[in-house]
């Protein structure tokens, strides 16, 4: 699935996926200063095929291709046209991403072995109006990543790449807390019909009443409202199914209100078989019988610690790629805003390099980035990666070729920040003196040319005084050149 054409009322037109037929997979660079539209793009493809309508937003398109046929989504039409998986991921508190609305009750999925295609749309990290703190977006994040990845073992080797990057490699320990209330469940699992009938009688009054325990008020969990909008037959499978498949985790009985359940996972070779385990414990959560209340790993050399008391950056960069890798498929897109956010430079310029990793178990994907990291986006162009610049000053004329760009090279001629000094400018200039010496026509031109786009960006603060004089002087000697080889010819 590639992106071709982007439109909305606030960012107007614009064009993608230029080359991208002779590539198994596609990456698109955004870049631009604030307020060019960057993350404007990423929002409209996500709100055009997931996204709730708003009146502003009624003549937003996107315009897209497979192998297959050629299509125009719009907000009117989307449910006319079959639709791609669309994974849209910021870590960023500021995102326009749509939430995700599930359309299935999630305890079917246990229950169900075609779970492909229940997640057509997965946001990963912040979403509008997203209520979760750091720390639970952390372990949502980790979690949800999991499940979908144990469901999807050939995605799991591209991970260990990162987990190696940021020295974990010891696997995860999740620990789980379960209350009383999932003790009183598990204390009637083994009679007939004891859990319906229990159910059935909290459907009506809202409390759960099972001999021996206190009364639990539920009318407040999702555990309820999951019994009133479903069947309540199936949710009394589901949670008996569950309990068998978690209760070999059980580790200690801290109180008569307290267990703790230590769930081991990211071993390859049994990731297919923990699916379902992981699954039911995530399912638990959701229901509000269980919480996750540690996610630890253990560096190589280091003592065990929780994830959530690791740097910011490799929290960031673990559910960044967790999640990227548990959600991608054949023919999706890929919206990422900011990665960059928290990020090491020496992981930023990685970066790419691990999402092509992740792109090689897949095909027909189009990863589209907004980014204002110029290393992020020289790594890109080293890689193949289409770049669109959106609202620049100037347009330097590059050659388009896989070379890496410098850091300053790529601030200067890609996000037109002026860079005091600039050892690459400094070089640029005497090319540039040395191709209008030349004497021809054309390379007079084009000097004179790349020396006033310069010009326009270094114009901006005192700052760049020198620069701008060393410009300057340029200017007139390239002008003097010109003269000089208009008089021989003469």
């Amino acid at each position: 699935m590639i992106i071709h054409q982007v439109e909305s009322t606030r960012v107007g037109r614009v064009d993608l996926g230029i080359g991208s037929s002779e590539q198994k997979n596609l990456i698109s660079v955004l870049t631009g200063p604030n307020g060019s539209g960057k993350t404007e793009i990423l929002a409209t493809i996500a709100n055009v095929f997931y996204g709730a309508l708003h009146n502003e937003e009624e003549q937003a398109s996107v315009s897209w291709s497979d192998q297959e046929h050629f299509a125009r989504t719009t907000f009117r039409n989307r449910d006319e046209i079959r639709r791609p998986r669309v994974v849209a991921q910021t870590f960023s508190p500021f995102s326009r991403f749509p939430v995700h609305i599930h359309d299935h009750p999630r305890f079917a999925l246990l229950l169900d072995d075609l779970t492909e295609g229940h997640d057509q749309y997965v946001p990963i990290g912040f979403a509008l109006n997203f209520t979760r703190n750091i720390k639970e977006l952390t372990y949502f994040t980790i979690e949800e990543g999991l499940l979908r990845l144990s469901s999807e073992p050939k995605a799991a080797k591209a991970i260990m790449s990162v987990l190696r990057e940021l020295n974990f490699q010891q696997g995860m320990h999740l620990e789980y807390q379960s209350g009383q209330l999932l003790q009183a469940l598990t204390s009637i699992v083994g009679q007939p019909n004891a859990i319906e009938e229990a159910l059935l009688r909290s459907s009506r009054s809202g409390a759960l009443f099972i001999n021996g325990y206190r009364t639990f008020h539920i009318k407040d969990m999702k555990l309820f409202n999951e019994m009133r909008n479903g069947n309540i037959s199936d949710v009394a499978d589901f949670i008996r199914h569950a309990i068998k498949l978690t209760r070999p985790y059980l580790r200690s009985t801290v109180s008569a209100a307290q267990q703790h359940y230590i769930f081991q996972t990211f071993q390859e070779h049994s990731m297919s078989s923990d699916y379902r385990v992981l699954q039911a414990f995530s399912m638990l959560r959701q229901f509000g019988l269980m919480k996750l209340n540690r996610c630890l790993v253990r560096p190589a050399g280091s003592p065990t610690i929780d994830v959530t008391s690791t740097s910011s950056g490799q929290q960031q960069l673990l559910c960044t790629f967790l999640g990227l890798a548990s959600a991608l498929v054949d023919n999706a897109v890929v919206l990422i805003d900011e990665p960059e956010l928290s990020l090491h430079p020496h992981w930023q310029l990685k970066f790419i390099a691990h999402i092509k990793n992740f792109l090689d178990v897949v095909s027909g994907c189009h990863v589209i980035i907004a980014t204002h990291s110029p290393l992020i986006t020289q790594a890109a162009i080293s890689h193949g990666a289409e770049i669109k610049e959106l609202a620049p000053i100037v347009s330097f004329e590059r050659v388009k070729n896989s070379r890496m760009l410098s850091v300053d090279e790529a601030l200067v001629t890609i996000f037109d920040t002026p860079v005091p000094n600039s050892l690459h400018v400094a070089n640029e200039i005497l090319e540039l003196i040395s191709e209008a010496e030349a004497g021809q026509t054309m390379n007079l031109t084009r000097s004179l040319r790349q020396i006033d786009a310069y010009l326009k960006i270094y114009r901006i603060g005192e700052e760049n005084i020198e620069m701008v004089r060393l410009l300057e002087k340029a200017t007139r000697l390239i002008k003097a050149s010109g003269r000089a080889s208009s008089e021989r010819l003469a």
